[in-house]
């Protein structure tokens, strides 16, 4: 149902906590989001804020005056009678009624894991006199490994050219260096992360 509820001159809507007047566009229509809501649905955003997620508010909508013309006593008020008798909703139209706003949006985070860094192979052109004939091949095989590499890559292949003392290589400590890295022996090279949150635009349903 739109909510579209208007008044003009005499005593408009009344709003359990503030002025109508505050709660009207420019058209004179009630603007749903100019109520005041009462908070009833939370969440806790990244910074460990409070997020109003849902709220409800109330409007007292007052019915429609009528002018009666025919009196008590006279034929045309015992019809009146008869009828709202009959059929109490006549007068419905004409009683008070409270009119339920509900608010809600959503509040959702998402992590994200960064690109994993590539570096240009640190094999690729090393000299091979410093080796002997095994490591060689270990050397030949680490530079066919490709291109550009991950760090772990790196360091498996390091581990593979040099044994477990490849951290003390000289080259290796200072390709690490120059490249802010650390190894973890105990796992994997830490993936950064990134968490991002979305705040959705509030939707309104109105309940009479």
């Amino acid at each position: 149902m739109a909510f579209k509820m208007k008044f003009s001159g005499g005593t408009p809507f009344h709003f359990h906590g503030g002025d109508p007047g505050e709660h009207v566009n420019s058209s004179g229509e009630i603007d749903p989001q100019k109520l005041k809501y009462k908070t009833t649905e939370t969440a806790t955003n990244l910074a460990g804020q409070q997020v109003d997620t849902a709220g409800t508010a109330t409007v007292t909508v007052p019915g429609q005056k009528v002018e009666r013309f025919a009196q008590p006593g006279t034929p045309e008020y015992a019809e009146w009678e008869a009828a709202v008798k009959a059929n109490p909703s006549i007068e419905d139209k004409y009683k008070d009624k409270e009119v339920n706003v509900t608010r809600k949006r959503k509040y959702s985070t998402e992590s994200s894991s960064e690109p994993e860094t590539m570096y240009d192979n640190p094999f690729k052109n090393f000299s091979y006199r410093r080796y002997k004939k095994d490591q060689n091949k270990r050397l030949t095989a680490a530079q066919q490994s490709g291109k550009q590499l991950s760090s772990r890559q790196i360091i498996d292949l390091a581990k593979d050219v040099y044994g477990d003392g490849w951290t003390k290589d000289p080259y290796m400590a200072s390709w690490m260096q120059k490249n802010k890295l650390r190894y973890n022996p105990k796992g994997k090279q830490p993936k950064k992360s990134t968490q991002s949150e979305n705040l959705g635009d509030y939707t309104y349903e109105v309940n009479e």
